[in-house]
Order: C-alpha cells, then structure tokens, then sequence
C-alpha cells in the first residue's frame, strides 16, 4: 500500500500594484522519495471580484 503524505505553506497574497502576487511550496513525500514544488503566480482581479487572468510559474517536482 502507498502512502501519500503532504504538507504546504500557502500565505495570503500581496497586492503588487493592481495585481496579486501568491507564492507557496508543496513538499510530497510518497513512498519516502521527498520532493518539493514551488509555485508563484500573478494575477488580475476584475471589477466585479473574479480572477480575469493568472500567470504561474512552476518548479517542478524536485528531489528534497
């Protein structure tokens, strides 16, 4: 059987101008093989509060 464990780190956003910058790391660790993945993304909100547009950077999974 697999077991599946992870935890993350996900802070509140920070405004940047008239956008939203959110960055936050995910570590996995299935089956004892630890790995990591970092995200960082931009986005627009509309005037009427929904996301219009996001741009995301990812790692990747990498070894940890």
């Amino acid at each position: 059987m697999t077991t599946r464990r992870w935890s993350s780190t996900i802070p509140p956003g920070d405004d940047v101008g008239d956008r939203l910058l959110v960055h936050y790391r995910l570590v996995f660790d299935p089956d004892d093989d630890r790995r990591v993945l970092t995200q960082t993304w931009s986005s627009t909100i509309s005037n009427d509060g929904p996301i219009a547009r996001i741009d995301l950077l990812c790692s990747g999974f990498r070894k940890f």
